[in-house]
């Protein structure tokens, strides 16, 4: 009876559909069919919602794309540009520093810390204006930024203020006693405002922070060589060959100045070139 009752469950109720599907050959709808699908249709809906929820934390956590499939920068990116950008204003080499620039995405220029390496760039180009207005909205962000003060300092060199800018790193130095750029440019300061020990001084810190550092062995050359010192200068030379590259017209310059010299201790005549280029030191 029970087998009776499940077949007549599967009859249709309707026969004359049942002899229309049979004469067509219309599969007939199996048992069940019905609550299959809607049995399906409560796992599609939330499936679909899963995928959507998941395309948009995928969007949230990938990278922003643009039409050609770039990706935006990252703070890694941005940072390891700053750090290049950085590196190269401490020992000098400014157009390693422009060209850490020119490969930066406008993103990574928008930070504090990005604006006043790049307003100390633009000082020591000579693009003065530019580079104080810069440093001085870096400042208004972080009061305390040291490329940003630094920069300061270096518009007072640049405005031919030596003697002030000196004091100006004086004052920044005992915060920055082991910053390989502060100590640098510092020296670079008393080296223009005369201040021949405090140059040397802190060249031979800047070479202590930094072995390699060709600008700064270039400078303690030229004023060794200046002042008469002609055996310091000599070694100052072979130091310099070591790390200059070949072609590197510094190494040429010294060259050229020690070969100069009528006998040990005698100094070359000053012409204004060199004047301008090495103050006198300060007696």
């Amino acid at each position: 009876m029970a087998d009776e009752k499940s077949e007549q469950g599967s009859k249709s109720s309707d026969p004359a559909a049942d002899m229309r599907a049979d004469a067509t050959g219309d599969p007939k709808p199996k048992p069940g069919a019905a609550s299959l699908n809607k049995s399906s249709n409560r796992f599609v809906v939330p499936l679909a919602l899963a995928l959507g929820a998941g395309a948009i934390v995928y969007t949230l956590v990938t990278p922003n794309r643009g039409l050609e499939g770039a990706s935006a920068p990252r703070a890694a990116d941005c940072s390891a540009l700053l750090a290049r950008l950085e590196h190269a204003l401490a020992r000098y080499e400014l157009a390693s520093a422009r060209k850490a620039v020119a490969d930066a995405p406008a993103d990574c220029r928008t930070s504090a810390a990005w604006q006043g390496s790049e307003a100390e760039l633009l000082v020591l180009e000579g693009q003065v204006a530019q580079g104080k207005q810069l440093a001085a909205r870096a400042l208004q962000a972080q009061p305390k930024l040291l490329s940003a003060r630094r920069t300061q300092c270096q518009a007072l060199l640049q405005a031919a203020e030596s003697e002030l800018s000196r004091q100006c790193f004086e004052k920044l130095l005992p915060e920055a006693v082991d910053d390989l750029a502060s100590v640098f440019h510092a020296a670079r300061a008393g080296q223009h405002a005369n201040k021949y020990r405090a140059a040397r001084e802190g060249y031979l810190k800047a070479l202590r922070l930094e072995p390699k550092h060709v600008e700064a062995r270039y400078q303690l050359a030229l004023m060794t060589q200046l002042i008469g010192a002609t055996s310091e200068a000599a070694n100052h030379l072979r130091k310099l060959e070591q790390i200059a590259r070949p072609d590197d017209p510094r190494l040429a310059h010294v060259r050229q100045l020690l070969g100069r010299s009528a006998k040990p201790g005698a100094a070359p005549p000053l012409t204004p070139q060199l004047r301008s280029a090495v103050p006198a030191p300060s007696r």
